[in-house]
């Protein structure tokens, strides 16, 4: 888990780095034309962050993006049962935006539980690992990263007598965005979508009796 974790700060730094400067790049370029734009509107800070400018954004970023999933991960959830939820790396500037760890948290127990999966708060072996990194800049943008993981107990098949704890088995990391400061709940809501794809998996590997 920690070789994970370390994984994924190094990947952050890079795409962070590369976030900011396709930001400044597209601004240099794009000044005029957004300034010009009549549907745009400024945020608190200034910035004028359109949808349009957001998509094109993750588009380029999905090209490009640096992203971790093992396919055939949907056999390994099977069996599970009832699992746990720890959302991290929510700072207190961007909870001051609006966006704190306690409600996204909440909101992602509420999404398993509406799609069927228990969720249980004293379960610190089995569990979904989000990690929200969020950069705020001055001129009025957040660019982040969003990891969501799932880790368990493993015991290898070559060594019996050794138990892996907090094993990550089911990984979707490399989500990348840009926002306006006035359109934080955006994260929230990528947040959603990449727990949507482990609650498709988990569903794949646990499908409801008829």
């Amino acid at each position: 888990m920690k070789t994970n974790r370390n994984l994924f700060i190094g990947i952050v730094a890079v795409l962070v780095t590369v976030a900011v400067w396709l930001v400044a790049e597209a601004g240099v370029k794009s000044e005029t034309s957004i300034k010009s734009n009549k549907s745009s509107k400024q945020n608190a800070e200034g910035a004028f962050i359109t949808p349009e400018d957001h998509e094109n954004f993750i588009r380029i970023i999905n090209k490009s993006r640096i992203v971790h999933k093992i396919r055939n991960q949907v056999d390994i959830l099977k069996g599970l049962g009832a699992i746990s939820v720890l959302v991290e790396g929510i700072t207190p500037d961007i909870e001051r935006l609006g966006l704190t760890r306690q409600a996204l948290q909440t909101d992602v127990e509420l999404l398993l539980r509406k799609y069927g999966i228990e969720v249980e708060k004293d379960m610190p072996l089995r569990g979904l690992y989000i990690v929200v990194t969020a950069m705020p800049k001055e001129s009025g943008i957040i660019a982040y990263t969003i990891s969501v993981e799932f880790y368990d107990v493993v015991i290898p098949v070559r060594n019996p007598t050794i138990m892996i704890i907090g094993a990550t088995v089911w990984q979707n990391s490399g989500g990348v965005g840009i926002v306006g400061t006035n359109r934080i709940r955006r994260i929230s809501e990528d947040v959603e979508g990449h727990v949507k794809e482990f609650i498709n998996d988990y569903l794949a590997a646990n499908p409801k009796e008829q």
